[in-house]
């Protein structure tokens, strides 16, 4: 029997597989792909220096490495009007997604992680209550059953397991306006329209409903360019992309590849643990709510889980109380912040294209401003010498500045809550929590 199985092969799967082997666990690492095809997923493929700094983790380079990136450039529905998202000594990387996701696989394999390819997760295995393996059908087409002593949910936003779990901790089905439907292209174009630099999100509730679109710069010419808009079947993803989205990329050498998928924008799952189970990366919705981004928050959730896993080992005990340091420990950090950015996200889907046009290009909310939302502080609107002028431009769209007003104390009040997460999965004080946390989303909803 292992110690863990790891079901998906991804980023989060592959950095908790390594750091558990590490740890001298028995891990088994499973993916639906064989081998060779590990890391070639459909996706922006940015990611922040700072998470290869945090988890001691080698920097892409060489071939792994499309391009390095000195910020983001957010839009508003007029493209002319345009804030940068970036902080002091901080940038990041496009990165070759199949190249570095194979250096990953080989990083955990190497640390004694067994990997089996081509190998099918059908559903988990319960024994006693407790999650306890997994059923899966293996490369020869045969159905076998897998034990061990917990399961590491990385299968990503098809969530395998996740939606099969009698769990009352971690939610099982996602809200489709949680989800966004995504279609990409990979294009050599005759030069950048945009910054080199810069990967580049816009907002636009005609061009992309309830999800917005890239322009992301890889090396030579060659961009990475799509859309994504709500998970709604009055939406088709790829008549916005043929429709508004290609003729924004300038002139087209040639289409190197396309595809799509879905990805959850929204914050992190309840719980990212129960008893016997640990989910990571997008099947705990683990993503940035602003831009969908998630290698990275996979990157820190698989590492963050696996250690908790090993002293959970150590103390024989694997139900959910033993593995509730991965959410305490995730969740009052990065997933903090991503809390804090979802009630902006909301807000951002929910405000007209003239309110987004006025809002940024009179720094109702500026650069700062959406860095303090992420962190839970105070965004900039108050009645004081440095602000005035924000006051003064709000009156012209009064009802967009009582907004910002309201989200402003909204969001120091999610910071606080995720902050200070329950101790314990004691299932009242858990209860109590979790009804805090929705009557903000409730009320910000009302609002606006």
């Amino acid at each position: 029997m292992y110690d863990i199985i790891v079901a998906g092969s991804g980023p989060g799967g592959c950095i908790f597989a390594r750091r558990a082997s590490e740890l001298g666990l028995k891990i088994l690492l499973l993916d639906v792909k064989e081998r060779g095809n590990v890391g070639n997923k459909i996706c922006g493929d940015a990611i922040d220096k700072q998470e290869f700094q945090h988890l001691n983790i080698r920097e892409p380079s060489g071939d792994e490495k499309e391009n390095d990136i000195f910020g983001a450039r957010l839009y508003a529905p007029n493209p002319k009007i345009y804030m940068d998202l970036t902080t002091k000594d901080n940038y990041g990387f496009i990165i070759n997604r199949l190249k570095f996701g194979q250096r990953i696989l080989n990083e955990a394999i190497d640390s004694g992680a067994e990997f089996r390819e081509k190998t099918m997760v059908i559903k988990p295995l319960y024994r006693n209550g407790i999650v306890s393996g997994v059923f899966v059908k293996n490369k020869d087409g045969i159905n076998e059953t897998i034990e061990s002593r917990i399961v590491v949910d990385a299968t990503g936003m098809a969530s395998i397991i996740r939606k099969q779990l009698n769990s009352s901790y971690i939610e099982t089905k996602l809200d489709n306006k949680d989800q966004i439907v995504c279609y990409r292209e990979i294009l050599q174009v005759d030069n950048y329209k945009y910054k080199e630099n810069f990967i580049h999100i816009f907002l636009s509730k005609n061009m992309a409903p309830g999800g917005y679109w890239w322009y992301f710069p890889k090396r030579n010419n060659i961009i990475n360019i799509g859309v994504g808009v709500y998970k709604d079947p009055n939406y088709k993803v790829k008549m916005y992309y043929n429709n508004f989205i290609k003729k924004m990329a300038g002139k087209v050498i040639k289409t190197i590849h396309s595809g799509g998928g879905v990805v959850p924008v929204r914050r992190p799952i309840w719980s990212l643990v129960d008893d016997g189970i640990m989910l990571v990366g997008d099947s705990a919705s683990v993503v940035n709510p602003l831009h969908g981004g998630g290698i990275a928050s996979a990157m820190r959730s698989g590492y963050y889980s696996a250690e908790v896993a090993a002293q959970a080992i150590e103390n024989d005990d694997v139900s959910k109380s033993g593995l509730w340091d991965y959410n305490r420990r995730y969740l009052t950090e990065q997933g903090s912040e991503y809390a804090c950015l979802d009630i902006f996200r909301i807000a951002l889907q929910n405000f007209s294209e003239n309110e987004l046009n006025f809002g940024l290009k009179q720094k109702l909310f500026t650069e700062q401003d959406v860095m303090n939302f992420s962190s839970g502080k105070k965004i900039n609107i108050g009645l004081n010498i440095n602000t005035l002028g924000k006051i003064i431009r709000g009156i012209l769209m009064p009802d967009l500045l009582l907004t910002l007003y309201y989200l402003n104390s909204q969001v120091e009040k999610i910071k606080n809550l995720y902050k200070n997460y329950p101790e314990t999965s004691d299932p009242r004080i858990f209860e109590l929590w979790k009804k805090k946390v929705l009557k903000i989303y409730s009320s910000v909803k009302r609002i606006i």
